[in-house]
């Protein structure tokens, strides 16, 4: 029996899973010892890889996005076992953008890019890029998975409720970026700069009311390029508890992200977020 075998025997994994999974309150990942991506820089021009392994020669590297994409083989340097890749990107990072270490068909490491950038971001990554470049990135690939754009801060109660939902869901998740100043046709339509600081102690003051416990928000200033306008972003990262959405008064009800849409969250994963979120604290989900 081979250590995989062996090891998901004694965990209960099973093997036709990738190699990141979770399975039975374990987290598992399986190393493929030819080679790893050791680390990615997102920059203004160019994103570069660094990998190391024992066998890179012939390895490819793919940054690849919603479709497969460019592709560069591996060429080790003398006997070091690092190699350098580098792409260029001139037309900026695609669509749900990650980068695929592979042999032929088969997968041996991958990262994602997607995830905006400051929160939630994969070991290895670092971005270095200038935050209207990192706008222009983020808009180009339209509201998905962890991403949501609003026109404006929404004044009446059912609007805030909607926005609301998605805080809820992205602290739930594995976080997400609210674009204020970015309409749903990806049009960028700005705010005054001298109107952000209200703006923002607006929105904080929403989540208090509408969303408990009090979930990981941060804020961001992006510039408009060839404008004197922002835009606002509004950053949730992942909590450690189950993040509800409600009136004060009203039940909070927890959501999540399914593909861009947020919904309401079904019994399964409230037991997960609750399980792998609050495992022993005994106390209420909700704080």
């Amino acid at each position: 029996m081979g250590f995989d075998a062996a090891a998901a025997a004694f965990f209960g994994i099973d093997l036709q899973l990738t190699n990141m999974q979770i399975a039975q309150g374990a987290v598992f990942r399986r190393q493929d010892l030819r080679g790893r991506i050791d680390g990615i820089q997102v920059k203004s021009e160019s994103l570069d890889v660094t990998v190391e392994g024992e066998q890179l020669d012939g390895l490819v590297l793919e940054l690849a996005g919603d479709r497969p994409g460019r592709s560069i083989v591996v060429e080790r340097r003398e006997d070091l076992k690092t190699a350098f890749v580098s792409f260029e990107l001139a037309d900026g990072l695609p669509p749900g953008a990650w980068v695929l270490f592979r042999k032929d068909e088969q997968w041996i490491d991958r990262r994602f890019l997607s995830v905006p950038y400051a929160i939630g971001q994969q070991a290895g990554v670092e971005v270095v890029v200038e935050a209207g470049t990192r706008l222009e990135v983020l808009v180009a690939g339209g509201e998905r998975q962890y991403v949501e754009f609003k026109r404006s801060l929404p004044s009446e109660d059912e609007s805030k409720r909607q926005i609301m939902k998605t805080v809820t869901a992205f602290a739930n998740g594995f976080g997400g970026s609210i674009l204020i100043g970015v309409d749903d046709d990806r049009n960028l339509v700005g705010l005054d700069p001298k109107e952000v600081g209200s703006l923002r102690d607006r929105v904080t003051q929403i989540i208090g009311s509408w969303v408990a416990p009090w979930p990981p928000v941060a804020f961001d200033i992006l510039p408009m390029p060839d404008s004197e306008l922002v835009v606002l972003e509004i950053l949730i990262s992942p909590g450690n508890s189950l993040y509800g959405c409600g009136r004060p008064g009203e039940i909070r009800i927890p959501y999540v992200r399914h593909f861009g849409v947020t919904e309401r969250a079904s019994i399964a994963e409230i037991e997960v977020i609750v399980r792998w979120r609050t495992p022993q604290t005994g106390r209420s989900i909700f704080g």
